[in-house]
């Protein structure tokens, strides 16, 4: 398996991409966002680089499309 995507995601999103964990989500409407924002994003995600985690990224989460903020290195895996 290759890499064939790279997404920058917010905690969120990655709270429920790394571990399926929506504890830090507030309501239900925004944990159903979140669920179908990260399933929208396709099969094979996990973790990416550590060393690529941005304190402050000036663009909205690739996947839910949060406002500019903190975000985590995710990849997608796959054949190509």
């Amino acid at each position: 398996m290759k890499v064939i995507n790279e997404f920058r995601v917010c905690t969120d999103c990655i709270s429920v991409i790394a571990n399926d964990d929506t504890s830090g989500i507030d309501s239900v409407q925004e944990e159903r966002h979140i669920r179908r924002s990260v399933h929208a994003l396709g099969p094979n995600l996990c973790l990416g680089d550590i060393e690529k985690t941005e304190t402050f990224y000036p663009f909205p989460c690739d996947c839910c499309e949060a406002l500019p903020g903190e975000r985590f290195h995710v990849v997608q895996l796959g054949e190509k």
